[in-house]
């Protein structure tokens, strides 16, 4: 049985002017949310089909929070949250929200679009370069992060990503959080994405026990989970979901064979270089997202070059397998898919009603 919670960073598809591509956003969405995982029950022989995400971000960093705009933002809330409703994502999958922005007034709008859909959670990131907007740690709580929590019922994940906001989230805002009745009590956890995950979590952990950490750093899976991480948040998970919930799996149990997950994983990692969305918009021809273009020609060859360059022909196999079947199923994108992701080779995919049972 799942022991880790796997949360996919969903990424969104964009039209040749930088624009979301909300048709495209809407088919991917609904094809990730309703994947299927099959899982061995632990001491038997009997297997069972389980979701293979326990939730999808929306509008997070990968989802292209710092290249769209607000209103484009808003547009792919909504959008998830309708398809929610419609019921093309199951109610038992998490929808969580990415309300971070650089300015509190923006973050609150979010957060409105968020409440207004129905979203099961959120996530706050802190504002990119507090210490010109929001200067100092009592600033950064009382004019951002506090006005957020007080004004949604919403769970909230607090998100640290300072590749991205430049600076660290602060243990001292985390401990005006948790000093305050009511705004504790909305705190679902923090995801930790720095490169000092693990030192940072084992930190958090002292000063705050009753805190739950979420992985967001696919390099640091095993070692946070070990460590007592509960979930796993990934943007890899958009092309390497089935090896992202082994990982996350057998790290929780500590198992034997969680090592070499880890070295798959960052295996997938180095091949999908310089950066694995440019990779997937490339792949599946959906065009650049916001600040962010395929590859080129050359720089295209040179990855899939790299997929055909792995050693071990079981793994080479599995990998360019789950990249196809991470795709929307229709006969158009598993052609083009095939053909682009290998020369020498042919892989018999299902038809997609027969897409039940995954065990890749």
């Amino acid at each position: 049985m799942k022991t880790t919670k796997l949360y996919l960073a969903a990424f969104t598809p964009s039209n040749p002017d930088g624009s979301p591509n909300l048709q495209a956003f809407s088919s991917f969405l609904t094809h990730q949310a309703n994947r299927k995982y099959y899982t061995e029950i632990e001491s038997t022989s009997i297997g069972q089909e389980i979701p293979l995400f326990d939730g999808i971000v929306v509008f997070g960093t990968t989802g292209g929070n710092f290249d769209f705009t607000l209103a484009q933002g808003i547009d792919l809330i909504t959008t998830a949250g309708q398809l929610k409703r419609d019921g093309k994502i199951p109610p038992s999958t998490e929808l969580i929200a990415g309300v971070g922005w650089n300015t509190t007034e923006g973050a609150l709008t979010l957060t409105e679009a968020a409440n207004a859909m129905g979203y099961d959670k959120i996530m706050i990131r802190q504002p990119a370069y507090t210490r010109e907007t929001y200067p100092g740690d009592e600033t950064v709580f009382e004019e951002y992060f506090r006005p957020i929590l007080e004004n949604t019922d919403i769970p909230a994940f607090l998100y640290n990503i300072p590749q991205r906001t430049t600076l660290d989230l602060s243990y001292a805002v985390v401990r005006m959080i948790s000093g305050i009745k009511g705004l504790r009590e909305k705190i679902a956890g923090i995801k930790e994405s720095s490169d000092e995950g693990l030192k940072r979590m084992r930190e958090l952990r002292r000063q705050f026990p009753w805190l739950q950490f979420y992985n967001g750093n696919d390099r640091n899976i095993l070692q946070t989970v070990k460590a007592g991480a509960v979930g796993v948040t990934s943007g890899m998970a958009n092309g390497f979901g089935i090896l992202l919930r082994r990982l996350a799996d057998e790290a929780g149990r500590n198992s034997r064979r969680a090592p070499l997950m880890q070295e798959s994983m960052n295996l997938a990692i180095e091949l999908t270089r310089p950066h694995e969305v440019d990779f997937y918009l490339s792949l599946w021809g959906f065009g650049p997202q916001g600040i962010r273009k395929p590859l080129a020609e050359g720089q295209m060859a040179e990855t899939l070059a790299r997929l055909e360059g792995i050693p071990d022909s079981f793994q080479r196999s599995q990998m360019k397998m789950e990249l196809v079947m991470s795709t929307p199923p229709t006969e158009e994108f598993k052609t083009k898919h095939t053909q682009r992701l290998t020369q020498k080779e042919i892989i018999t995919l299902p038809a997609p009603q027969d897409r039940k049972r995954n065990t890749n």
